[in-house]
């Protein structure tokens, strides 16, 4: 299973992987995530289902450097 993130990459993970957060990926934390194995602010493998899947962060802000 490969995930990606506009310009950045979460790890292939396993199906049967840990959920992960994906609040480390964004540069704020006003938006919202959207996709296949979405569960608030983390990625649950198991119910995203085998392949690859798109993950969109949606946030109305401007996001600032860390």
């Amino acid at each position: 299973m490969r995930v990606e993130i506009t310009e950045k990459k979460l790890p292939d993970l396993c199906n049967n992987g840990a959920m992960m957060n994906l609040m480390p990926y964004v540069l704020n934390s006003t938006g919202t995530w959207q996709g296949n194995g979405v569960a608030g602010n983390s990625f649950d493998p198991a119910l995203a289902g085998k392949g690859t899947h798109m993950l969109t962060y949606t946030t109305a802000s401007i996001p600032s450097e860390r």
